[in-house]
């Protein structure tokens, strides 16, 4: 990885952790329970309310805490060795990739803590279920991931394969080479080539 994507990492880390324990100050939260009201951000937009999620995304897959965190970290795992090793990809698709990192080890880091997740942020309007910062990283940086494979990707492949195919132009065909007779092996047609003087003494 690069220097710069170990800072977001790190920011992004500081900021979900940063903010999980300061609302869950704020609310008053005790081993798990909230003694306090919730704090209204923006009135009937959205608040900070606690909630413990024990699964994924939308309840999903409740209390399978230990196979999710096992799931995530073996996850987490291979996107950092394919960041670590694949250095070729456009900084927008790796700083997507990232985001996706830090904000799973947000989540991760609770899973192994608490043994679930804290979620504070609800959408009042859209009865959203609740969420946290990490959460908006991954759910951003995965719409943004397929959005740059589906459209963006298959451009910046078709103009490598233009560029490739003009610098093939003015490389000389390469044939195997014959270390006894220290001479190239071509192609019949190529390595008898009929003489124009053959040619007219055959007519």
């Amino acid at each position: 990885m690069f220097l710069y994507e170990i800072i977001i990492v790190v920011l992004v880390l500081a900021l979900d952790l940063g903010s999980k324990y300061g609302v869950c100050s704020a609310l008053g939260v005790v081993d798990g329970v909230q003694t306090k009201p919730d704090i209204t951000a923006i009135k009937n937009v959205f608040s900070f309310s606690y909630s413990e999620n024990t699964g994924a995304s939308w309840g999903m897959f409740a209390g399978k805490t230990t196979a999710l965190t096992v799931f995530t970290a073996i996850g987490l795992l291979v996107l950092f060795l394919f960041l670590f090793f694949n250095k070729k990809d456009s900084k927008f698709f790796r700083t997507c990739l990232v985001l996706i990192l830090a904000g799973g080890l947000g989540n991760l880091y609770d899973r192994i803590a608490f043994g679930y997740v804290r979620d504070f942020i609800y959408v009042e309007f859209m009865n959203f279920p609740t969420f946290n910062v990490a959460d908006s990283f991954l759910t951003v940086s995965t719409i943004l991931v397929v959005i740059y494979a589906i459209f963006i990707m298959p451009k910046e492949i078709s103009e490598k394969q233009k560029k490739q195919a003009e610098i093939d132009k003015y490389i000389p065909i390469a044939y195997p080479y014959d270390a006894l007779s220290g001479t190239d092996i071509m192609p019949a047609a190529e390595a008898d080539p009929v003489r124009e003087d053959e040619k007219d003494a055959t007519v």
